[in-house]
């Protein structure tokens, strides 16, 4: 099982019709792009290291 950090932002998501994740350079990316975390606490860590943190969560891949 892997774990992605997906932006929890409902008008990207009205406006685009699907969720972006993130990607390598910090970037949003579609979910087949997306980085993959091994374990649920590297995802934590570095959803804390981004500069709006509250804005993602963490789902399973």
């Amino acid at each position: 099982m892997a774990y992605l950090l997906e932006e929890h932002r409902h008008d990207v998501f009205r406006t685009t019709g699907q969720h972006t994740y993130l990607g390598n350079g910090d970037v949003f990316v579609p979910r087949s792009l997306a980085i993959r975390f091994t374990t649920r606490d590297e995802a934590e860590t570095k959803r804390k290291k981004l500069p709006n943190p509250d804005g993602w969560k963490i789902v399973e891949d």
